[in-house]
């Protein structure tokens, strides 16, 4: 599956265990969303014009891949990552923080 989607909010389960390839997502919102055994090949997740990043925030990514993706600015905050895989890819100044209990 190839997309490009601009400043979308993503439903919850639309790309749950697909295989995304080459698609763009510029200013999107992810947050809250499932996205476990989803795989993310060769995706841009950075829109370098208003150097915004997407937003993963509470998404639940078990099992996730992104492979040679270019993940700079995202916010990862509060997200179930168990499992997840991040390879060959370009994350700076994402957010990965987790709350201190």
């Amino acid at each position: 599956m190839t997309l490009t989607l601009v400043g979308e909010k993503i439903g919850k389960n639309r790309f749950t265990g697909e295989k995304i390839e080459n698609s763009t997502f510029l200013n999107c919102d992810f947050s809250a969303c499932d996205l476990s055994g989803t795989e993310f090949t060769g995706c841009t997740f950075y829109d370098r014009e208003n150097q915004k990043g997407c937003n993963f925030s509470r998404a639940t990514l078990k099992d996730a891949i992104f492979n040679s993706c270019d993940l700079s600015m995202a916010d990862f905050r509060n997200v179930s990552a168990l499992g997840i895989e991040i390879r060959s890819c370009m994350a700076q100044g994402a957010d990965f923080a987790v709350p201190v209990s």
